[in-house]
């Protein structure tokens, strides 16, 4: 059994894998949601920014309803 890694490791392999794909997966938002770029993030209202925070804390929930699923009741 190996060592688990330490803290500062993690945070090199969390920002790294952050990077990349936090950069792709905007990039794909912008082809899908914006495709002529002209409805920019950050031009949408303080209220439609909420309203998607708020639909994207509901995909959360039900991710971690599917992990929890699949995880044994101990």
């Amino acid at each position: 059994m190996s060592e688990p890694i330490t803290d500062e490791e993690l945070l090199e392999i969390g920002m790294a894998a952050f990077g990349r794909e936090g950069y792709a997966k905007f990039v794909a938002g912008m082809r899908e949601h914006n495709p002529e770029g002209k409805t920019h993030l950050c031009r949408l209202s303080a209220r439609q920014i909420l309203g998607q925070m708020k639909q994207e804390a509901i995909d959360q929930w039900f991710y971690a309803c599917a992990l929890e699923s699949k995880l044994p009741k101990t």
